[in-house]
């Protein structure tokens, strides 16, 4: 039983982690080939002031390093979560725990400042909050 919560949770993860990497890639994406542009995953619009998500916001030659920056460390954070060496699988499994609060951190705010209109989706990233904090907690003392 507990290899198969395991395995759900690893399952779990990976579908999550992959899923916000590609929405960097996808929106972050846009400012590697145009650098004046500026691209938002998380974004509210109030009148005419744009509320843009902290870290999920690119813009520029640093928005541009940014996505690289992202892509490359919490890519590598999800390879190396399975590893055997401690130090690395638990560095990896703090990196992936911080992206993901800071995924639920933005979406909260955002669903603060659009007035309740997101809960749905706000909901889902809770739940992968707790998917990817309790893998962590599986994984941060056993060898894969």
């Amino acid at each position: 039983m507990r290899r198969f919560s395991s395995a759900l949770l690893d399952a779990a993860t990976w579908a999550w982690v992959l899923w916000t990497l590609y929405q960097v890639a996808r929106y972050g994406g846009a400012v590697l080939f145009d650098p004046s542009t500026t691209s938002r995953i998380m974004g509210v619009v109030s009148g005419d002031r744009i509320d843009s998500a902290i870290g999920l916001t690119y813009t520029g030659w640093w928005g541009a390093l940014l996505v690289v920056v992202e892509l490359v460390l919490v890519g590598a954070a999800l390879w190396w979560s399975h590893g055997a060496r401690d130090a690395r699988r638990r560095a990896s499994l703090v990196l992936l725990a911080g992206w993901t609060l800071l995924w639920l951190g933005n979406s909260i705010w955002m669903e603060q400042l659009a007035a309740g209109r997101h809960v749905s989706r706000t909901s889902i990233v809770v739940v992968a909050t707790v998917v990817v904090l309790a893998r962590a907690v599986l994984r941060w003392t056993r060898a894969p």
